[in-house]
């Protein structure tokens, strides 16, 4: 994978918006292989609040049933993902789909780059998916492709996303 920092650490630029991370076309074995890569391999909390999380461990069976839990009864819980000074956060929104979040003013060189893509192609290879960097809420332009299946990573630049802005 061959990128060059100065080429799109434009996606990073601060904005007032976080960039999300997408996984679509999910099912709930995903989510359970997801919640086993997240339990295994990273430091995470899960919790409502900052101030109850539980570290280290997503409860399982909690989150697969709130996620197939068509009722109001549960809490909504949250997902962060520790990755240093790196905090990527998880809602339990859809089981159909999974998004991520991140503050853009944490990744402040290449070296926390690195880390994101990294986090990013973990979970491809886990999933078997593509997975996709975007503005947020903005699924329809992703600015970071990664398809560890495919062997794709592909990093837009801005001149690359103005060229499309235009079309």
């Amino acid at each position: 994978m061959t990128y060059n920092w100065n080429d799109i650490k434009w996606i990073f630029e601060p904005d007032g918006a976080l960039r999300d991370i997408y996984i679509t076309n999910v099912n709930v074995d995903d989510w359970k292989n997801l919640i086993d890569l997240l339990n295994n391999e990273f430091v995470i909390r899960f919790g409502v609040t900052q101030h109850n999380f539980q570290l280290n461990k997503i409860d399982k069976n909690y989150a697969l049933q709130y996620l197939t839990s068509r009722t109001d009864q549960m809490e909504s819980k949250t997902i962060s993902i520790i990755l240093d000074d790196i905090v990527i956060n998880c809602h339990l929104f859809s089981d159909s789909e999974i998004e991520f979040d991140i503050d853009p003013t944490e990744i402040k060189s290449e070296t926390e780059l690195n880390k994101i893509i990294a986090f990013m192609k973990s979970i491809s290879k886990q999933l078997r998916k593509p997975i996709f960097l975007t503005g947020e809420n903005d699924q329809e332009f992703p600015l970071i492709t990664i398809d560890e299946v495919s062997n794709v990573a592909h990093f837009l630049t801005k001149a690359e996303a103005v060229k499309k802005w235009k079309t």
